[in-house]
């Protein structure tokens, strides 16, 4: 694995059991299940910065799980802010399925059910929020979580640069110091979770339709491998009619079945260019995410990435085809 800034000074790689029971269940008191058999390595490292806990932790492809038993056995967690620094993973939380890539970060409420999936090796932070510091900003919070956040823009790089740079200096700093610098990051979260509940300003859409059309996407995402997936049952599952639902697309520049094409061949490419699943054919992954016709996806494909599946699969060293 490759990592971006882990220091591997606490819980290196002593296998799977000692990363379930060590690290998954002792500190984030979820149920951890490996994607793949053979060694597993991982490690970790945490620190305090005022009275928030942030957690440096990278580790081969795995999906962890806080289920309603976890929580009814164990203490209040408070909120997560996770931010990915190296892989993508899968984050669902109230139904709501986001993927997060290098860069992006979302929030995740520790004292409900949620699962993350990573198919591939990850490094991410961690920042633990305890409830009471942001308990005038809940309300916002609930609306935005498992949302992501693209930290390449505006205040939410901001964020997230503070955060990463505050944790890999902060052993170099008094504590007095790291108290006022953690407040510091509390209120840049704040201003963070402020601009995106109120769309930053970037949507022509209004609030309730913006918020709709959030919705609407994420239902979408949670069922991109489903072939039958059609606009009138998007349309009808969200109690709206088939006309209003293009008019929400219209205003963003898409269509919707534009939309969920260019989702699934993202998809697809991402399964393509992921090593570990060398061995699956193109028309299995084709398949895998709701196409229907292989010669179509092809086309689509190389239209849109300007090399065919093949051509992509041969790049890393894969020539299979069917």
């Amino acid at each position: 694995m490759q990592h971006a800034m882990i220091v591997p000074d606490q819980g290196a790689s002593n296998g799977f059991a000692a990363f379930e029971s060590d690290f998954c269940r002792s500190r984030f008191q979820v149920e951890a299940q490996r994607k793949f058999g053979g060694d597993f390595s991982w490690c970790w490292r945490s620190q305090l910065l005022g009275d928030l806990q942030v957690t440096n932790m990278a580790c081969d492809p795995v999906a962890v799980r806080r289920s309603q038993k976890s929580i009814l056995s164990s203490s209040a967690n408070g909120y997560f802010v996770t931010l990915q620094l190296s892989g993508n993973g899968c984050i669902v939380q109230n139904d709501r399925c986001t993927e997060l890539r290098p860069g992006d970060f979302t929030i995740i409420d520790g004292d409900k059910p949620y699962s993350i999936d990573f198919a591939m090796p990850v490094e991410r932070i961690i920042l633990k929020i305890p409830r009471s510091f942001i308990s005038h900003r809940q309300d916002l919070i609930n609306g935005l979580l498992c949302m992501p956040f693209d930290g390449a823009k505006g205040i939410n790089k901001i964020f997230k640069d503070f955060l990463i740079g505050l944790f890999a200096c902060c052993e170099e700093i008094e504590q007095s110091q790291l108290n006022v610098l953690s407040l510091s990051l509390i209120n840049i979260f704040s201003l963070t979770v402020e601009a995106s509940y109120c769309g930053g300003g970037h949507s022509d859409l209004s609030t309730h339709q913006d918020g709709l059309l959030r919705r609407i996407k994420d239902y979408i995402e949670i069922r991109l491998a489903d072939p039958e997936l059609s606009i009138e049952a998007i349309a009808a599952s969200h109690q709206i009619t088939s006309r209003y639902l293009h008019m929400l697309f219209s205003q963003t520049g898409s269509t919707v079945a534009t939309w969920i094409r260019d989702r699934r061949l993202e998809r697809c490419k991402a399964d393509f260019e992921n090593p570990i699943l060398l061995k699956k054919t193109i028309s299995e992954t084709c398949y895998s995410w709701g196409f229907n016709d292989l010669a179509y996806f092809s086309r689509t494909f190389k239209l849109k990435y300007g090399r065919s599946p093949r051509e992509v699969r041969v790049g890393l060293g894969c020539a299979r085809s069917s």
